[in-house]
């Protein structure tokens, strides 16, 4: 087929659809709409998350080593649209570090959430993987030019009292029917 294949058929290629920036907002948008600021934010925050733990364990065996692998994902995700990712200052030993991103698509969406929620959630689970403890993954910066995601141990699980206050809804729901 060479190198002109179509989008379509690169898309099929790698198991992946094609999204519009304003679209992923809209889902935002719409998540706020429904459940506010807060619980959507948790919501993509959350969806990033597993996002992230599953796309490390999917890509871990197709690198060269576990070293190799941040950088291979920073080119990955530029070459799909992410934006220029690249992981700074990173201190193995420590857990420390940035992910710092030019031109984010999530910053691009627009969403009204606060900051790039699914972002900082991918990478919270990706890196929590990557380095087999609890990862916190906080947002410095968020513009379209850059968004800047430090990393650090966390000293907490990842639940949040929003997290189990839905529990506690959806409990209360399933017990209604």
């Amino acid at each position: 087929m060479g190198q002109n294949k179509s989008l379509q058929d690169m898309l099929a290629e790698i198991h992946a659809f094609a999204m519009r920036f304003d679209t992923f907002g809209a889902i935002g948008d719409g998540l706020v709409g429904v459940f506010g600021v807060e619980v959507a934010t948790v919501i993509l925050y959350q969806a990033g998350r597993s996002a992230g733990a599953s796309y490390y364990d999917r890509v871990l065996g197709r690198v060269e080593s576990k070293e190799s692998l941040l950088e291979a994902v920073g080119s990955f995700k530029a070459r799909r649209g992410w934006g220029e990712v690249s992981f700074v200052d990173v201190d193995e030993d420590e857990v420390t570090g940035r992910v710092v991103i030019k031109d984010c698509f999530e910053s691009k969406a627009g969403a009204k959430t606060r900051g790039c929620p699914f972002l900082r959630g991918y990478f919270a689970g990706f890196l929590t993987r990557y380095f087999e403890i609890e990862v916190c993954v906080v947002q410095e910066r968020s513009a379209v030019d850059e968004c800047v995601f430090p990393f650090m141990p966390s000293k907490f699980r990842h639940e949040t009292p929003v997290k189990v206050e839905l529990r506690e809804q959806t409990s209360n729901a399933s017990q209604a029917k």
